[in-house]
């Protein structure tokens, strides 16, 4: 993990001050990694418990509260020892006993919303960090929108990986990466674990739009932009998905009268939507859209049902 080191420090700031920390953006921007190093930092202030719940918000069937609940308890060693199946409030009840008065940090990783993550709240004194797709309103939480890295920190990322690669050559596969994390560490790591796969070669191979999602995916370590865009993807209503494919007609940014009338989307409904799971950016100074390029060419290879 490299960079971000403003954010950590943000993250870790309002965590020690006793205020939730909500980490938000498109999927690949290595939420999950920037809420574990964060967390790492806090530990010594938190010494009686770390946990971290994943909470598959990307899935299509996302975990279940009293699932996580029990299993939490599993790992506090906090069930009782009885044989009766806990309800619903018995498990949320035993969570709080559990971390109550305890200097404790917990995780919530990719969470869907807030019925999802409103049982599984420490009590006050803890340390919490949520990440998910979307904002959550959890009262008082801090949000912070993960974008795609700057361009520094990018090669570094890259460089760590990928060692001995040409420096002009490294920052023309990040620029065709968008920047994203998760795609600069997927080509990385096929250039570092590919012997014969000459950089020059595979940055002009990226070149190809059509084929630069299936370049850049790294199945063999799960690293697939695609399928991290699939995630979000997949929680769209047909309508806000239909706004979506149709979005590719924009060759940069655009406005909301201009995607209201093209996409014919009242009164940008669909689009607010997409800018709240991070699948469009939205540039508040200027009230301009845009899509991440990566998600661009994933839009635009969706095909209409």
């Amino acid at each position: 993990f490299v960079g971000r080191e403003i954010e950590i420090s943000n993250i870790e700031e309002t965590v020690v001050a006793g205020k939730p920390a909500g980490i938000f953006g498109l999927g690949g921007t290595g939420k999950t990694e920037l809420a574990r190093v964060a967390a790492n930092r806090l530990a010594t202030r938190f010494p009686d418990a770390q946990l971290l719940i994943d909470l598959h918000g990307g899935l299509k069937q996302p975990r279940r509260p009293d699932d996580a609940l029990f299993n939490s308890l599993l790992a506090l060693q906090a069930l009782p020892p009885r044989k009766k199946r806990l309800d619903f409030q018995e498990l949320r009840q035993l969570y709080l006993s559990a971390l109550s008065g305890k200097r404790a940090i917990v995780l919530l990783d990719d969470g869907a919303n807030l019925d999802q993550v409103g049982p599984l709240l420490p009590p006050a004194g803890c340390g919490l960090i949520i990440t998910a797709r979307a904002p959550i309103a959890v009262p008082g939480l801090v949000p912070l929108l993960l974008d795609e890295l700057p361009r520094e920190e990018a090669l570094k990322h890259f460089s760590t990986i990928a060692r001995n690669v040409d420096s002009e050559i490294a920052e023309q596969i990040c620029t065709l990466c968008g920047f994203l994390p998760l795609a600069i560490r997927a080509c990385a790591t096929r250039l570092a674990f590919t012997p014969d796969l000459e950089p020059g070669d595979y940055a002009a191979q990226l070149g190809d739009e059509k084929t630069r999602l299936e370049l850049i995916a790294n199945p063999e370590i799960g690293l697939n932009v695609e399928t991290a865009l699939n995630a979000s993807y997949h929680l769209l209503n047909k309508e806000e998905a239909r706004v979506f494919r149709h979005l590719v007609v924009f060759p940069g940014s655009w406005d909301a009268p201009a995607e209201e009338y093209v996409c014919e989307d009242r009164s940008h409904r669909a689009l607010s939507q997409l800018v709240r799971l991070a699948l469009v950016s939205f540039d508040k100074a200027n009230a301009r859209y845009r899509l991440h390029d990566l998600v661009r060419l994933y839009a635009g290879g969706r095909p209409d049902p």
